[in-house]
């Protein structure tokens, strides 16, 4: 009966333990936004951070100062960032695309929302280069707030990925 209830209060010593430090951080960086998403509990203490900062001005370096003070911020710089996953590189061209425009672009895990008018903007959006993992994604592209190309393109590895919007 002893070593029963010795192994139940080890069980469940073992699963607090577990449950202290159950820590998600996922940051994404296109160079012109950067999102840190920050959830789960360090040290018994419930975090939960969502913030996108825009960060196309920054420098690299810049970014991972951004990055380090925020995660400092919360108390989470000792926790093992996970490294950005590599992927391919995907290249978005568009010719006719302008004035009042808004490009979304959905997959597993993966999420860009890109607006721009190009009567206020003198950067050109297009061509957009991403780096995206394999798979198959859907694009949603409206111009003037008018849909205008809703479709699906696949992210092949080791091929030249080029998504035109026509």
């Amino acid at each position: 009966m002893k070593t029963i209830l010795t192994c139940l209060l080890l069980s469940l010593c073992t699963l607090a333990q577990a449950q202290k430090n159950n820590l998600s951080i996922q940051i994404d960086d296109d160079t012109k936004y950067m999102s840190i998403d920050v959830e789960g509990t360090q040290d018994g203490r419930l975090i939960s951070y969502n913030q996108r900062f825009g960060v196309a001005g920054l420098n690299e370096r810049q970014r991972e100062a951004l990055k380090d003070r925020v995660l400092d911020s919360l108390g989470v710089r000792g926790a093992a960032t996970p490294p950005r996953p590599e992927g391919e590189s995907v290249t978005i061209r568009c010719e006719r695309c302008n004035e009042q425009m808004r490009l979304e672009i959905y997959g597993t895990g993966y999420t860009l929302l890109h607006e721009a008018d190009s009567r206020k903007e003198r950067a050109a959006t297009f061509p957009m280069a991403l780096t995206l993992q394999p798979g198959t994604y859907r694009l949603v592209y409206r111009q003037n707030r008018v849909l205008q190309v809703q479709s699906t393109f696949t992210v092949k590895p080791d091929e030249p990925n080029v998504v035109v919007i026509k």
